[in-house]
């Protein structure tokens, strides 16, 4: 096979974006044939996202419970894009009724959807008060779609 065909295939490959691209030399003539595969599959995002908001009230309240937190309530949970989802969700400190605001952006990749960023604050803390705890919510929400 020489080097025009290979970087034929390559080109092809790239150009097709996720498709597969196989280049075939035709023993007959000079001549080469391609032939371009385009994997299509059904968009698997808002299954998997309608899934995954199933889930959350459960995960949101556990994560809760870890951290003195109570009344969980989920505010926002939709996507943003076909690849991108944002969550939002309120809870109450136990020991006083200071309401604080958590959100999260999500983003679809290899079939799930993985916590990219989030936010937390309140009346009178801002984000430092749960840097550490907000990892851990991450992580159980990653994991809950077995992936």
């Amino acid at each position: 096979m020489s080097k025009n065909v290979v970087l034929l295939g390559i080109v092809l490959l790239l150009a097709t974006g996720f498709g597969v691209a196989t280049t075939n030399v035709d023993p007959q003539t000079p001549k080469v044939k391609q032939e371009i595969v385009t994997a299509q599959k059904p968009d698997e995002a808002p299954v998997t996202f309608d899934a995954l908001k199933k889930q959350l009230p459960k995960i949101v309240s556990n994560w809760c419970a870890t951290i003195n937190l109570k009344e969980p309530k989920m505010r926002i949970t939709r996507r943003t894009s076909s690849e991108n989802a944002k969550i939002t969700f309120v809870a109450k400190s136990e020991f006083t009724e200071t309401e604080f605001i958590f959100t999260l952006h999500l983003r679809f990749y290899g079939g799930v959807w993985t916590v990219m960023r989030w936010e937390a604050g309140g009346d009178n803390f801002g984000q430092d008060k749960f840097s550490g705890y907000m990892p851990r919510l991450a992580l159980t929400i990653d994991e809950s779609q077995g992936k």
